[in-house]
């Protein structure tokens, strides 16, 4: 017997309704950005995403801020089930979308009212999850965060993920290795603008460098 659940996988940047089909998943927080789309304002990173983050539609949205609050560093380290939808509708079409069954911090399920359609709302529950021996997130230390500021190149930053990834202040260091890498990127733009391949100043000449791969970080 084959398993084929990964081959119906969709090719996206992001964690798709189809990916959960016949099955649900719950997922722990580990980063929360904004992705300048004003349909998916946010990207929602979890444990084991392959750079594939879910991306929760207004509804769901509101179950978040209703519950975790509307601060989303409130959400780091906090799990919640998610699971396929196939009623949600997009203008008269059925495609399925992605809804919340569980989340940690309640004592009890939660009834909210969410909007169905146009004028019309409907109940919608949302149920305590227990996750056993819960990773808590604890400040980051000191020399781990120095040594992040310090560092010149990806391969440092790397390395100083891969030594901290199972560490509970694992989140923190996520977050700060990749700005770092992001300064580092601006930094290697600049000078890229600013010197021709003779290495003289000749800014706006020639093709921008995309600066450091951000695939290992």
């Amino acid at each position: 017997m084959v398993d084929i659940t990964e081959t119906l996988a969709a090719k996206s940047d992001q964690l798709n309704a189809d990916d959960l089909i016949g099955r649900t998943m719950t997922i722990r927080v580990i980063r929360v950005t904004g992705s300048g789309d004003k349909d998916q304002p946010l990207n929602v990173y979890y444990d084991g995403d392959n750079g594939k983050p879910y991306k929760p539609g207004k509804s769901m949205r509101r179950v978040l801020g209703q519950i975790w609050g509307k601060e989303s560093d409130q959400w780091i380290g906090k799990s919640m089930t998610i699971y396929r939808d196939p009623e949600i509708m997009f203008g008269k079409l059925k495609v399925g979308g992605i809804r919340i069954s569980h989340m940690e911090g309640l004592s009890e399920e939660r009834t909210l009212a969410l909007t169905a359609t146009k004028g019309a709302k409907r109940a919608f529950i949302v149920k305590p999850l227990r996750v056993e021996q819960q990773r808590q997130v604890e400040p980051m230390p000191d020399a781990i965060a120095a040594a992040i500021k310090a560092a010149t190149g990806q391969p440092a930053l790397v390395t100083i993920r891969g030594e901290n990834e199972k560490e509970a202040w694992w989140p923190h260091v996520d977050r700060a290795t990749r700005a770092r890498l992001a300064e580092l990127s601006q930094e290697q733009q600049s000078d890229d603008d600013g010197h021709d391949d003779n290495g003289q100043g000749n800014a706006g000449s020639g093709p921008a460098s995309d600066g450091p791969d951000y695939d290992g970080v």
